[in-house]
């Protein structure tokens, strides 16, 4: 993106921020750029003068909702971690797990966390290698990391131990499933949508699974 072309350039920003709303609503093959365009309040021209190609533009956007879900996913797992060092008492360590899960299902239900995750997942977006390249590196593999010495810790094991990397993957798999799986779930408990009451009530569960998994307390909260 060469905004170098206008350094009071706001179109670029504009046309960003209308994708990250389009594409979290609609798949990418029935966003055309026309209707991208007018949600940017652009004439559509602008899609090629700034980003080269439509899918210059969808690179830029996927890019922009990879960067804020990071602000949102990273802070959590970087604090998990730091509390993991500090305490190999199976009560401390079931209270982490739980906050652990308890961040990632608010993230994830949240109403940003949302949004950036439906256009990161928005199948057609960017190349399938490259997006299984970029989610696999920024959003799986520092939850993979922190889910295994969690799983590590907890069981006595060294964190590159298999049985160690497979609890920590079946960490991850529980939380990050239920955004796509989560189209099953609000049916079948006949809700619209996710209060944040419902989605504590997941967490919990989910929490509780995690804890059983491990061989923690699974009663332990705050």
């Amino acid at each position: 993106m060469d905004i170098g072309k206008n350094e009071n350039n706001v179109t670029a920003p504009r046309l960003i921020a209308a994708g990250a709303k389009l594409f979290s609503e609609h798949t990418s093959h029935e966003v055309s750029n026309r209707a991208l365009a007018k949600e940017a309040g652009v004439n559509h021209a602008a899609i090629n003068y700034y980003f080269g190609s439509r899918d210059g533009l969808c690179e830029a956007i996927f890019g922009h909702c990879l960067t804020q879900w990071k602000a949102i996913m990273l802070p959590l797992v970087e604090q998990i971690d730091n509390r993991i060092g500090e305490s190999s008492d199976p009560e401390d360590l079931a209270r982490i797990a739980h906050d652990l899960v308890r961040g990632m299902i608010s993230a994830i239900t949240g109403k940003e966390g949302t949004r950036f995750l439906r256009v990161l997942f928005n199948e057609g977006l960017i190349k399938p290698r490259e997006l299984n390249r970029r989610m696999f590196q920024d959003v799986i593999r520092p939850f993979h990391a922190v889910a295994t010495r969690l799983a590590a810790a907890a069981r006595g094991l060294p964190p590159e131990d298999m049985e160690s990397m497979v609890l920590g993957q079946a960490i991850v798999a529980q939380c990050m499933t239920f955004f796509r799986g989560r189209v099953l779930l609000r049916p079948r408990l006949d809700l619209k949508a996710l209060d944040q009451g419902r989605a504590e009530q997941i967490a919990d569960i989910l929490s509780r699974s995690v804890c059983a998994s491990l061989g923690l307390p699974d009663n332990i909260r705050q």
